[in-house]
């Protein structure tokens, strides 16, 4: 069977001084620590779930040169229901960090404006600046993209990099 999860890094450290939240005992907290690259890359990584975050951080994993992402997904085929959503720079920002900008080049819609009107009267109360104004000023896109879409575009993204593992796998 698999090998036990190893969870002490979780824990508190007993010379740290920090409680089990990550507080000291005036309430503040440490700064967090960025990824060490001396990490071992070699470990295998398990991600649960097949959905939108879970592709996004099984990419963003083996991006990192991560050599063993699993991903495991209950449903025996991907199908994503739902509506558009919209994408703000900050998560455009990272999915073009992923290498996903020509895939939504081709899916998304970058509106160039947007509006926001009375639920009764239909009389605009506020009017917002999209499209390039909104790419120069935050160095990335506002998005529109069906989920579908999305899902599509990862799964493609992760095909190449991340290991399939079906349910059964999981003892």
């Amino acid at each position: 069977g698999p090998a036990a999860v190893d969870r002490r890094f979780c824990r508190e450290r007993p010379d740290s001084g920090h409680g089990a939240d990550g507080a000291n005992a005036n309430g503040s907290r440490p700064s967090m620590r960025r990824y060490d690259s001396r990490m071992q890359r070699n470990l295998p990584i398990a991600v649960i779930g097949a959905g939108l975050g879970g592709l996004v951080a099984a990419l963003a994993l083996a991006r990192e040169g991560f050599e063993r992402v699993d991903v495991y997904e209950r449903s025996p085929a991907l199908a994503e229901v739902g509506a558009g959503l919209t994408i703000s720079p900050n998560s455009s920002r990272a999915l073009l960090a992923l290498g996903l900008g020509p895939g939504l080049e081709q899916r998304a819609d970058e509106p160039p404006g947007g509006m926001t009107r009375h639920w009764k009267t239909a009389r605009i109360l506020m009017r917002s600046v999209r499209g390039q104004a909104l790419r120069d000023q935050y160095g990335a896109p506002y998005l529109f993209i069906h989920r579908a879409d999305l899902l599509d575009l990862l799964v493609e993204a992760c095909a190449a990099m991340v290991i399939w593992t079906r349910p059964s796998a999981i003892e």
